[in-house]
């Protein structure tokens, strides 16, 4: 809802309680204005979403779910095995899976492992990477404004709102990293989620 249509639907209410009849022509007409109004909102809000789906999936599938006629989740049906008989519970669904994917999976030979190959040069120090504030800048730029906050508690899209002010010193914290070869602390942080 824009303000621009927020403003039409009240006026449609000043209207149709001055008239208070909805076949009376202006309330037809304000009635119309609208709907119209409420269309092209709607039609952009839309629009909007399809543009910004590369970096905000998340409302994109959101919307679209909540647009679907069925609001019922799909699940999966019965499934019978090899010999035609039906898995009726949860254990022997699993178990099925696992004998299956344990049949497919492929089992290394460690006996003979191959040959590493050598593809760095061990002279170059971490000192000798070089790089500027405008790789700094690249970097942030490709954050994902969608995604969680770290042990930090800083949030990507603050990151990427403030990259021009917060570019030199990030540089300068890199730059002495490598020049010292150390990593502060609180950078081998994070927060691990576990999925079921």
């Amino acid at each position: 809802m824009t303000n621009k249509a927020l403003k039409y639907v009240r006026r449609k209410g000043k209207v149709y309680k001055k008239y208070k009849n909805n076949d009376h022509p202006a309330v037809k007409a304000v009635n119309r204005s609208v709907t119209k109004e409420i269309k092209k909102a709607k039609r952009n809000f839309e629009k909007k979403l399809a543009q910004n789906i590369k970096w905000d999936s998340k409302s994109f599938f959101a919307y679209a779910r909540s647009r679907s006629k069925s609001k019922c989740r799909t699940e999966t049906g019965v499934l019978v095995d090899d010999k035609n008989v039906t898995l009726d519970t949860d254990k022997k669904t699993v178990e099925h899976f696992n004998s299956y994917f344990a049949s497919v999976f492929t089992h290394e030979d460690y006996s003979n492992p191959p040959t590493p190959i050598r593809i760095c040069d061990f002279n170059v120090t971490c000192a000798d990477l070089q790089f500027d504030e405008s790789s700094v800048s690249t970097a942030i730029t490709k954050l994902r404004p969608d995604k969680a906050m770290g042990p930090d508690g800083l949030a990507p899209k603050l990151i990427l709102e403030t990259k021009d002010q917060i570019k030199h010193p990030l540089y300068l914290l890199f730059k002495k990293s490598l020049h010292k070869t150390t990593i502060p602390e609180d950078w081998k942080l994070a927060t691990v989620t576990p999925i079921f």
